[in-house]
């Protein structure tokens, strides 16, 4: 058993072993990581396991200290290592959809994907000259911006607020979630979830204004409904999913492929509403108009406040070796490589849909990160959900592969947090690959995760699934 497990009864496994006595008896470490620390399910039975809450917020307090304190001097002492770069002004992304937001309360709802007349509405919100340039895109759909039509009624900056607190909340109750579903514990959560903060996905959100908490929620929620056997509320978080189109075509696809019909419908019902709102506030034209203004702004490099080089998915690796001016060979290259990385998601979902809370949560990482490979608008704050496959290996895997596995997360982190400085010297995308290697990890661990007798949902009598508390190894 690794010191990562915590106690045989938290495993699932055999009834812990009764405590020493006498002479010889040792009493109980306390030390965050070591097997005698408690779990967090148990911690709601036991008072001699509450009693320990305390220490583990302590813990999670010093993690978020550190993160802090990090983000705040490492810009001033090693600025070539703080992942510098041009950020815009602060809530430039809210700016949009909060402009989007007003368009649609005023009947405008046709016109949020003409940058001129988006530039124009949010001089007049911001009270700031209109200088005529056309202003950054908004890209959601239209039901989006109905959505938040009811936040601008206060004030821009109160709404960034309410906007930013609710984003907040839903990430917070994403870290909740993921402790349960990953079976890691707590002190391991505040472990990754601190290496997370600390590479600035979490501070862009914040500055910009985006909808990176929102679809960390979605995703993991989505997972923890799919674990605990509920496809069809599953289906219908991925559904939501609409509000960034870009994330939700493979999941599509993997549903349809699996026949989870309850999935399907799920996701049906919240694609229906995402649609049914859109043309509502739109016009029909949207139908069409909408995925064609997706389809040109694939192709946007260095305008329109697109910029490929500073994104992660498998275009803007190809961008960096390509250099600027050569869209045709990044969106052919780009193609390309998409193709083994959904072939590798799909080998990754061969047989049965999975019975096992640890082969779920596997195949759920693969799928993630194939994902994030092909999406062609995936800036940094969305690499936030890297988290989530992060969390969810670590927590399918024991003893040294956990420790192996960790190390090599470590690693890719690594690249990550330095992904800028190392990219203007030596003009290579470092993440990327290593996202790739991690896909590659992901695929391989599900050879041994085919559990017999596995039987879909929809065929025969269903597994019965591990329930959201139980952690992911016991069952494996």
């Amino acid at each position: 058993m690794d010191y990562l497990d915590g106690p045989a009864a938290w495993r699932g496994g055999e009834p812990a072993p009764a405590p020493e006595t006498g002479p010889a008896a040792r009493p109980p470490l306390r030390l965050p990581g070591v097997r005698a620390w408690p779990s967090i399910a148990r911690a709601t039975a036991s008072a001699a396991v509450r009693a320990d809450i305390p220490r583990a917020m302590l813990f999670g307090a010093i993690v978020w200290l550190a993160v802090g304190l990090w983000l705040a001097v490492i810009p001033n002492i090693l600025p070539q290592l703080a992942n510098e770069r041009a950020p815009g002004p602060p809530l430039d992304d809210f700016a949009v959809f909060y402009s989007a937001g007003v368009m649609v309360r005023h009947g405008q709802g046709s016109q949020i994907y003409d940058q001129r007349a988006l530039a124009a509405q949010e001089a007049r919100v911001y009270s700031r000259p209109d200088t005529g340039a056309p202003a950054l895109p908004y890209f959601s759909p239209p039901a989006f911006a109905a959505v938040l039509a009811p936040l601008t009624f206060l004030p821009a900056g109160t709404a960034a607020a309410v906007f930013l607190a609710f984003s907040a909340l839903l990430l917070a109750l994403s870290v909740a979630l993921l402790t349960r579903a990953s079976g890691l514990g707590y002190v391991s959560v505040w472990l990754v979830l601190g290496a997370v903060l600390a590479n600035q996905s979490v501070l862009d959100t914040l500055f910009h204004g985006q909808l990176s908490f929102i679809l960390v929620f979605l995703f993991t929620a989505a997972f923890a409904s799919f674990r605990s056997g509920r496809n069809g509320l599953g289906g219908f978080l991925l559904g939501l999913l609409l509000i960034k189109p870009n994330l939700v075509f493979l999941p599509f696809a993997l549903l349809a492929w699996k026949r989870q019909r309850a999935a399907l419908l799920g996701f049906g019902a919240a694609a229906a509403g995402v649609a049914g709102i859109s043309v509502l506030v739109a016009g029909p034209s949207v139908i069409w108009e909408y995925p064609a203004f997706l389809r040109a702004a694939a192709g946007w490099d260095d305008k329109n406040g697109i910029s490929i080089v500073g994104m992660f998915g498998w275009n803007a690796f190809v961008r960096a070796l390509a250099g600027p001016g050569h869209m045709t060979e990044v969106t052919l290259w780009s193609l390309a490589l998409a193709v083994p990385t959904v072939a590798a998601v799909a080998w990754s979902w061969r047989g049965a849909w999975p019975a096992t809370a640890a082969s779920l949560a596997v195949r759920y990482s693969a799928l993630l990160i194939g994902v994030l490979l092909v999406n062609p608008h995936l800036y940094r704050q969305d690499m936030l959900l890297m988290l989530i496959p992060a969390c969810l290996l670590l927590g399918a895997v024991t003893g040294r592969a956990r420790v192996a596995l960790g190390l090599v997360l470590f690693g890719a982190w690594t690249l990550f947090l330095y992904h800028f400085y190392l990219l203007g010297l030596l003009d290579w995308n470092v993440t990327v690959p290593a996202m790739a290697a991690l896909l590659v990890i992901a695929t391989a661990l599900t050879l041994g995760r085919r559990a017999a007798g596995s039987r879909s949902a929809d065929a025969g009598e269903p597994a019965q699934p591990a329930p959201i508390g139980t952690p992911l190894g016991a069952d494996a």
